[in-house]
Order: C-alpha cells, then sequence, then structure tokens
C-alpha cells in the first residue's frame, strides 16, 4: 500500500474517532447529566412537599402540648382546674422537669381535700383539657371525719417542644 493511502486511511480513522466522540459521546454525557440534575430536582421537590406536609401536621399536634416552657404554666392551669371545681388545695408544687431533646416534661404535684364527686369533676377536666394534661399518680384517703371528703394527692405532667419547625422552614 501507498504511504499517502495508510495515511489518508489513518486521518479518516482519527476524525471518524473525534467526530464520533464530538458528535455522539458528549452530548450523550451531558444529556445523562441533565437527567440526573432533573432527577434530583425531582428528589428534592418530594422532600420539600414531605417536610411542609410534616411541619403542618406537627403544627396541628403542638396545639395538644403545653404553650410554654415554664412549669408555672402547669402549676397555674391545675390551680385554676382546681379552684373551678371547688377542691381545697393542699400544696401545689413543682417537680423537677425532664428534657430529651426537644422534647420537655414538667410536673406538678398537688395535695387537696374533696368530695368525690369534686375529684371526678376535676379528673374530667383534666382528661379533656386542651393542652394535654397527663395523671402519673393518684392516691385518695377517706377522711372519716370530714364526711365525703377525701384527701388526694396527684403528680400530674404535661409535655413541651421546643420550635422545631422554625429550623426546618429556615432550612428550605
Amino acid at each position: 500500500m501507498k504511504p499517502s493511502l495508510i495515511s489518508a486511511i489513518f486521518v479518516l480513522a482519527l476524525g471518524g474517532y473525534f467526530g464520533y466522540h464530538t458528535l455522539h459521546v458528549r452530548p450523550g454525557k451531558a444529556l445523562a447529566t441533565v437527567h440526573e440534575q432533573l432527577e434530583e430536582a425531582r428528589r428534592e421537590q418530594e422532600l420539600r412537599k414531605t417536610l411542609a406536609s410534616s411541619l403542618k401536621t406537627l403544627q396541628q399536634k403542638r396545639q395538644h402540648l403545653a404553650p410554654k416552657a415554664e412549669p408555672e404554666w402547669l402549676l397555674q392551669e391545675v390551680g385554676r382546674l382546681a379552684k373551678e371545681v371547688g377542691i381545697e388545695v393542699v400544696s401545689l408544687s413543682p417537680q423537677a422537669s425532664r428534657k430529651s431533646g426537644e422534647l420537655s416534661a414538667f410536673s406538678v404535684s398537688l395535695q387537696c381535700r374533696a368530695s368525690y364527686h369534686q375529684l371526678g369533676r376535676f379528673l374530667s377536666r383534666i382528661e379533656h383539657h386542651n393542652p394535654f394534661i397527663r395523671v402519673d399518680e393518684l392516691s385518695v384517703e377517706p377522711n372519716r371525719a370530714a364526711g365525703d371528703e377525701a384527701g388526694v394527692r396527684l403528680l400530674l405532667s404535661t409535655l413541651f417542644v421546643s420550635s422545631i419547625e422554625q429550623t426546618a422552614e429556615g432550612k428550605l
């Protein structure tokens, strides 16, 4: 074979190789990158939608939790509910608070004298109270000298969640 024919074949093969990569491989890689970016944007949009839904649910659930991170709120609420049903409060005192991450638990100890009907009304109000108040302990000792009144000791608690949705919304 002639050297010019070999050179022409070599130039033609080299041109075909570069042409193939320039016209087919590079655009294919670019198209694959675009597809990956579109898929990533779709996943991010789905995550944002899920996060927004979760934040809405959290806000709805938050109304059932204590509005403040202070045990004084629980003291005031329990005292107010006891007064509404006519319970004689002997003592009302805060207990040690517990915190775990974003969740805080506040407790109060209530000692009082009440009739069984007053106690029933008080427990009903606690049960239906919004925000949520829980009876952790209850002990009743009849007071024979006071007729139908009893000595009652209750340990009541509630929960508070710090504002995590503001942190999450800031990242949206």
